[in-house]
């Protein structure tokens, strides 16, 4: 056999030279069929996004691949190149119309002898041909055939080359061709021709003014009025030329006196820009499988790795520390190790659990142990992080697959154990040599811990999937680890509730997860469904809430469309959330009993058929009445002799708890209201080759709980009218107990159905109830009037019917789709629903205090601005019903929306004019000049102008109160809003509330990374090169005293810093930990237990009384806090 001869079976790689420059290799056997390229190059398609239709795959001697031929008898061996390329196209003959029977034929199709190239025939005949189109071309066109006399005019252009033909012929064709255009409304095309015929003969009019109605009709109304004096200076006396004329310059006049009104716009603050930026974009959620496609394939070191912001968060969130996820890899080795020797093959760095139990394990009977991953980055961070912590990284194998770890064609047969040799078998009758055999044999185990939230995010079935189908190819026997996966599902109630007596319910509109959808710009107008009357955004072929279809569906430009991909979910740890929630004003608990959803069994043959199914349905029986808007979603992981990790809270039964567990959290985008012992029923549907969770309610139908199921009740006499005051909670207008059907007592007619508690009251009567209205005084004039109309009935008396309203079924609403950016996923992250909770206590009692001492000084209540209110405006409520008349701005315009809703839920919109029924004030409406609010129109605090009558009563503010945002640290844009409310909004002698803020500093330990050791984080912390990140204090460790640094919001000055922290505790300083508060002489110091900003510095060891310098200051629109730069130096 020649050197360059191969086995009749063995394993090739093959290079591919794929579009756009990629390059991808596959390992097959040289024994394959061309067929088995091709179908691996359908995968790589899939992956890099081309379409293989019109593409051909060449071997290297310039041929294309035989796909029924093997590929050693086709020349390909270990290396060959292969190139991908589009196939070349044919040039077809051009079509064109010769006469009135062959018009004919071509519309009916009929092209087979119309195939006819002009450049063969003289001038003279295609001239003669063109003209005789021409002319009919006009008799079709008196006759009102628009699209048929322009094809015609088009035949007629093909048959004359503009090097060699009539000009004025072809100049007419054009002319002509221009007016059919007009008549089908096709602009651009109208003003293409007549632009063409006047190159061709200038000073034609009737094509000159054919081009001003294009232009006119185009917007261009410079250019049409241009057109239309050319043709009335060579013909005056042409009245619909002048009417065309007259008509063009009303409109530029009318556009000019529009745009003469518009204001001089301000230039946006810098920092204001930054924060629109901000709400637009929204949060995005990385994921560690995006750096497997983006990251570069150069050599990593410690010292020249530089990771995009990005990429940065995801590998951090992947290799937090997580102990029992360590344990759990660490046991089941040990357990499997006791079989025999094992051969193992990680696929993927993953959490590194896996890669570290297999680093720490590795014996004698535990000898070859290989990391495969796609990106050669990640490979050497996962190798220095180990050797970093004293692992014994080194003495395992790194190896860079190919291609993505999701296909089987990237994983390489030389990672897997030689199998044995048929030939070198023993026979079934030597026993005691098949013993011996077996015991040298290793055992194969596939690892791999691509673990998200929701257990498939990061392609943990595609991955393992591929692992077993590249085993089978190559003849070899594995097991997986872990054995078995387990995807647990929970309907869960996260939202707001309540602070300070006011509903806070709209501020979950935020509590959104953006699914896949083609979403149209801002300026598109909504439509209305026919079925449900829900108004949404025309985003998908059927309404939404019912799939009813679109009345005045816009049309939606598909190159201006933006598409908002999202991996539809929220990590939270829902025992912290539930722990928190009391406090903030929430409620967070599972309405129903876990549910194993789907469960994968990597070492079973049913394995195969789980991953075909992508859709699966469950129910869930509510445990307590609640209001459902999100399913909680965890995993549970399944090794040998009973190993078992699970990532479940503790409200669901699972004691097992660590700082870093954390649950996914799917926002369904709507909230329902449903009973106790209720059945609920949900689809789950897999996308993205399993890496992606869709959730969908069935049962109950949302619009069947959209406030459609109302109940009445007659007061026909005094006992239902007692038993309803006595049974009815006047500041909710809800039921305290339930109400029988006996209630009409034996003198009435029964309740039209039983009233439950908790049940609204939404009509009295003819009018339309708010909260806390129904004084005593109402209730007795009712009675009173019973007892004339019992007294004296008369012909026509109708008892007075109370509407209720299910109580359990309200709030159930559809919140609308949030208005994102290109490539937006989430509006707000978790930390931001502080600010609906007890944060907000200081700034009220601070609000308070200032109102009561203005009260004395100046003996009236104070006219208060409150900016960027958000969907709840607390602050401007509270004022209102403390007698002072407050007005709110929000800049955002789905949340002024939400904002104006809330005050009108309470009665507390702002009036100007006194309404025309005399009873209006008597059940709660406002009157002018009463204490109330008024939500004026979206737009930014900076852009405000003081002079509108219903703004301020057209003067400046007495109190101008401002929050800053929650879920952040503190931004230029909340410095910028107080300067100018300060300089422009405020009156001579108003205030600012708060006029100072302290921020207040602390060097912290915190080490979540890994293994939680210094030697991880001193080595990974500069790499990650994160800048600062939302935590809660309490999962800090402090080591230093706390530095107050005032910030005074009257001066225009940024906060630029220096200080010194002494250290009480000796430890590694790896952040700074910040946070402000209101500072004022009439509120004591509180103490914060909830999120604060982390701002990373690079880590140093520290000693008991050492002192640490800081510098805080503005950097990128945000408050940091860092070391100085000599010291961050002598650090490094």
């Amino acid at each position: 056999m020649g050197s360059d001869a191969l086995p009749c079976d063995s394993g090739i790689s093959l290079l591919l030279e794929l579009p756009l420059g990629r390059k991808e290799s596959i390992s097959v056997r040289s024994s394959d069929l061309g067929s088995k390229v091709w179908s691996a190059l359908q995968t790589l398609s899939a992956i890099h996004r081309f379409k293989l239709d019109g593409f051909q795959c060449l071997r290297p001697d310039g041929h294309p691949l035989d796909f029924h031929e093997k590929l050693s008898a086709q020349g390909l061996r270990d290396g060959s190149k292969l190139h991908v390329r589009e196939q070349p196209k044919l040039r077809k003959h051009e079509t064109i119309v010769v006469n009135k029977e062959d018009f004919q034929d071509a519309k009916s199709g009929n092209t087979e002898r119309l195939q006819i190239e002009p450049h063969l025939w003289s001038r003279e005949d295609r001239e003669v041909k063109a003209t005789n189109l021409k002319q009919k071309a006009n008799d079709v066109l008196k006759e009102g055939g628009y699209p048929e006399a322009r094809e015609i005019y088009s035949a007629a252009l093909a048959w004359l080359p503009p090097e060699d033909s009539d000009v004025e012929l072809v100049a007419a064709l054009f002319g002509n061709r221009a007016l059919t255009h007009l008549k089908l409304e096709r602009w651009e095309d109208a003003k293409a021709d007549a632009e063409k015929s006047l190159r061709l003969l200038p000073g034609n009019l009737k094509v000159e003014y054919r081009l001003g109605l294009a232009a006119q009709a185009l917007g261009d109304l410079g250019a049409a009025e241009q057109s239309f004096k050319h043709v009335l200076e060579k013909d005056p006396d042409d009245r619909v030329v002048k009417h065309a004329l007259l008509n063009v310059q009303n409109k530029m006049a009318k556009e000019a006196q529009r745009s003469s009104r518009k204001p001089v716009e301000k230039e946006t603050p810098k920092g204001m820009k930054w924060r629109l930026g901000m709400w637009q974009q929204g949060f995005k959620l990385p994921r560690l499988q995006h750096i497997w496609r983006d990251l570069h394939t150069g050599t990593s070191t410690s010292s020249s790795c530089a990771l995009p912001i990005d990429h940065a968060t995801a590998l951090s969130q992947a290799w937090r520390h997580q102990p029992p996820l360590n344990q759990f890899f660490h046991n089941s080795l040990t357990e499997m190790e006791k079989t025999g020797p094992l051969h193992v093959i990680v696929l993927g760095t993953g959490n590194m659990a896996a890669v570290k139990a297999s680093a720490d394990l590795r014996g004698a009977r535990f000898r070859n142990v290989t990391v495969l991953e796609p990106s050669k980055m990640l490979l050497g961070l996962a190798e220095d992080t180990l050797r970093s912590n004293g692992s014994n990284g080194s003495n395992l194998r790194f190896v860079q697959s190919p291609g993505q770890l999701d296909s089987e064609f990237s994983i390489p047969a030389s990672v897997f154990p030689d199998p044995p040799d048929p030939q070198s078998m023993p026979h079934s009758n030597e026993t005691n040599e098949t013993n011996e055999t077996n015991e040298t044999n290793e055992t194969c185990v596939l690892m791999c811990d691509r673990l998200s939230e929701d257990l498939v995010g990061e392609r943990l079935i595609s991955t393992m999937k591929a692992g077993k189908d590249a085993a089978r190819r190559l003849g070899s026997k594995v097991m997986c680890l872990p054995a078995t996966a387990e995807l647990v599902c929970a309907p869960l109630e996260l939202r707001c509730v309540e602070c300070l007596g006011f509903d806070t319910s709209k501020a979950n509109a935020l509590r959104f997860t953006a699914h896949a959808k083609d979403v149209p710009p801002a300026s598109t107008r909504v439509w209305k469904c026919e079925m449900c009357s829900w108004r949404n955004v025309p985003q998908a072929k059927a309404c939404e809430l019912c799939r009813g279809t679109q009345r005045q569906r816009s049309v939606v430009d598909q190159h201006r469309a933006r598409r908002q991909d999202s991996s539809g979910w929220w990590p939270l740890d829902l025992d912290t959330e539930a722990k928190r929630a009391g406090e903030n004003g929430c409620i967070c608990r599972l309405c129903g009993k876990e549910q194993i959803v789907c469960s994968f069994d990597f070492n079973e043959a049913t394995f195969e058929q789980q991953c075909f199914v992508l859709d699966r349905t469950f129910e869930a029986k509510v445990l307590q009445h609640c209001h459902v808007n999100a399913i909680a979603a965890w995993w549970r992981l399944r090794g040998p002799s009973g190993a078992i990790v699970d990532t479940g809270p503790e409200m669901a039964g699972n004691p097992l708890s660590w700082p870093a567990k954390r649950q996914a959290v799917f926002y369904l985008g709507y909230e329902v209201g449903v009973e106790q012992d209720e059945v609920l029923r949900f689809r789950m549907q897999f996308s993205d080759e399993k890496s992606r969770i869709h959730f969908e309610m069935l049962e109950p139908r949302l619009v069947d709980r959209m406030g459609l199921i109302k109940f009445h009740i007659d007061i026909v006499n005094e006992k239902v009218l007692e038993e309803l005051h006595s049974k009815l909670d006047v500041k909710t207008n809800r039921l305290s107990v339930d109400m029988k059907n006996d209630a009409g007592g034996g003198s009435g007619a029964p309740l039209q159905k039983a009233l439950k508690r908790g049940d609204k009251l939404l009509t009295f009567g003819p009018f339309d109830l708010v909260p806390d209205t129904l004084t005593e005084d109402v209730w007795k004039r009712v009675r009173d009037r019973l007892e004339r109309h019992s007294s004296r009935p008369k012909r026509g008396d109708q008892p007075i019917r109370c509407t209720f309203q299910h109580g359990v079924f309200e709030g159930t609403r559809r919140w609308p789709l949030p208005t994102l950016c290109d490539g937006a996923i989430i509006p707000r992250q978790p930390s931001f629903f502080e600010h609906f909770g007890l944060s907000v206590t200081s700034y009220l009692a601070l609000l308070e205090w200032e109102m009561q001492d203005f009260v004395k000084s100046h003996g009236r209540c104070p006219q208060i601005l409150e900016l960027h209110c958000s969907p709840v405006p607390l602050l401007s409520m509270c004022a209102s019903r403390q007698g002072a008349r407050a007005w709110a701005v929000e800049a955002i315009p789905d949340l002024r929306d939400l904002a104006l809703e809330t005050v009108r839920d309470y009665g507390l919109e702002m009036t100007f004019q006194q309404p025309g029924l005399a009873n209006y004030r008597f059940f709660g409406g406002k009157m002018p000049g009463d204490p109330a609010v008024r939500i004026l129109k979206p737009l930014l605090s900076t852009s405000m102008e003081i002079g509108d009558p219903k703004c301020l009563d057209g003067d400046r503010a007495d109190l101008v109160v401002c929050r800053p945002e929650s879920g952040g640290p503190l931004g230029l844009d909340y410095l910028e809003t107080m300067w100018h409310a300060f300089e422009e909004l405020l009156k001579s002698g108003g205030r600012l509330v708060p006029s100072t803020l302290v921020v207040r500093v602390m060097a912290v330990e915190w080490m979540p990374w890994v293994d939680a050791s210094a030697e991880s984080t001193c080595y990974l912390q500069p790499i990650f090169g994160l800048k600062h990140q939302q935590v809660l204090l309490e999962d800090l460790k402090p080591l230093t005293s706390q530095a107050t640094i005032p910030i005074d919001l009257t001066s225009r000055l940024e906060p630029d810093e220096t200080g010194e922290l002494e250290v009480h505790q000796a430890g590694l300083v790896t952040a700074f930990a910040l946070w402000h508060e209101p500072h004022s002489p009439a509120l004591p110091p509180g103490k914060n237990k909830g999120y604060v900003t982390v701002c990373f510095v690079t880590p140093q060891m520290v000693n008991q009384g050492q002192r640490i310098p800081f510098h805080l200051s503005i950097q990128e629109c945000e408050l940091t806090a860092a070391l100085p730069r000599s010291t961050e130096e002598t650090c490094t």
